[in-house]
């Protein structure tokens, strides 16, 4: 399996506007996307909110991974540390998703 670029990624609109048009980078500095978001015929909100799902997806991975993780040490010393971990991961994933970061 491929390596994915490695996150966060962050949505950057291409100018203060209201079109939800921009890019999606793993960081300002760095001028390489991993997407263009484009209006497709949609209105702003729903590309604002398509573009930031998108940015959200490698936390999301990484949440994903901490849950297996944390099940798998179910009733193990330190199982309760891990669930934590998880739960904050997720939930701060699902912020970013909901354009809440």
């Amino acid at each position: 399996m491929s390596e994915h670029t490695p996150g966060p990624w962050q949505f950057f609109e291409l100018m203060s506007g209201d079109d939800g048009l921009g890019y999606i980078r793993p960081d300002p500095e760095d001028g390489r996307e991993i997407a263009y978001h484009g209006d497709m015929g949609r209105p702003s909100h729903e590309n604002r909110a398509n573009a930031r799902l998108i940015a959200a997806a490698p936390d999301m991975l990484a949440a994903l991974k901490a849950h297996v993780e944390a099940r798998r040490l179910s009733g193990r010393v330190g199982w309760g540390d891990k669930w934590d971990e998880a739960m904050r991961l997720t939930r701060a994933a699902i912020a970013k998703a909901e354009g809440a970061d």
